[in-house]
């Protein structure tokens, strides 16, 4: 093994485990035995590293992609992590997971290649989903009302969904999008808006969302174009698990704007860290 990987950090490393010299590594890290870590990887703090992990890195190429596991990672004993992947915050690669891909914060992956199968929350645990049909049970924990229920019509010639723009959704839409024919193992969303509100509304098959507010996690299993999920600004929003016939549509409060997304998750973080900050301050004073 090489002793003086590069960082100044407290490491746990067992033996039979090599980490070459360009490897940087934060604080408080565990590396099981066997696990083999070279090339330009950067490793940061409270990422734990299972047995005989490989994350090989080394290019021979002129543009050397770097890999990156983001603080309180945990990859599984086996994972294979390819170069120039990223594997977010406090996300999970299960046991003998090869990732291609990057992965989202909190994700949790696994398989080869590895394909989000859940998100955890903030403490490290499996975020509950709640179907169409179960959501009222997310109600008493959640910061704010996030489902509506529409009016649905049947009868012998077929059913009929309204819904009405001053009754039915917080804000009047000012933009109006499908996303569909996404492939199953694709991830959309994974962003945040400074001003914008969202309504999602699956008209056809399904696809699970998770919101977050930067305190609070939680996961819906949209199935059902009788259900509108409501996401208002500074909710960092993603859907994922999209059934082959999944048809969402979103209606925006506001029309496109490129500069009212954020797309990384520290960044979203720090926004709404300083926005209660702010709201403290305006209250006390």
């Amino acid at each position: 093994m090489k002793s003086q990987p590069k960082g100044e950090g407290i490491y746990t490393l067992n033996d039979r485990i090599y980490v070459g010299e360009k490897v940087i590594l934060g604080e408080e890290i565990q590396i099981g035995a066997g696990s083999v870590i070279q090339g330009d990887v950067i490793v940061e703090n409270d990422s734990v590293i299972g047995f005989n992990v490989t994350i090989d890195a080394e290019t021979t190429g002129l543009n050397p992609q770097t890999t990156k596991v983001s603080s309180g990672a945990n990859l599984g004993s086996g994972a294979v992590i390819s170069s120039g992947v990223t594997i977010g915050i406090n996300a999970v690669v299960r046991p003998g997971s090869v990732v291609v891909r990057d992965v989202p914060p909190y994700a949790i992956v696994e398989g080869n290649p590895a394909l989000i199968v859940g998100y955890v929350d903030h403490f490290g645990k499996k975020v509950g989903q709640q179907s169409s049909t179960n959501i009222e049970l997310n109600h008493k924990v959640q910061p704010h009302q996030p489902i509506f229920h529409l009016q649905k019509a049947s009868d012998m010639r077929g059913s009929l969904v309204a819904l009405e723009f001053s009754k039915n959704i917080p804000f009047r839409p000012e933009r109006f999008f499908i996303i569909y024919d996404v492939p199953s193992e694709d991830v959309r969303g994974e962003h945040a808006h400074y001003k914008c509100e969202q309504f999602l509304v699956c008209l056809n098959g399904s696809v699970k969302a998770v919101v977050d507010d930067g305190a609070n996690r939680f996961e819906y299993n949209l199935n059902s174009p009788t259900v509108g999920l409501y996401m208002p600004p500074l909710t960092w929003g993603t859907q994922y698990s999209y059934s082959s016939d999944a048809t969402l549509a979103v209606f925006a409060s506001r029309p496109y704007e490129s500069d009212d997304y954020i797309r990384d998750y520290s960044l979203f973080k720090k926004v709404v860290n300083d926005a209660k900050k702010a709201a403290k301050h305006s209250n006390n004073p």
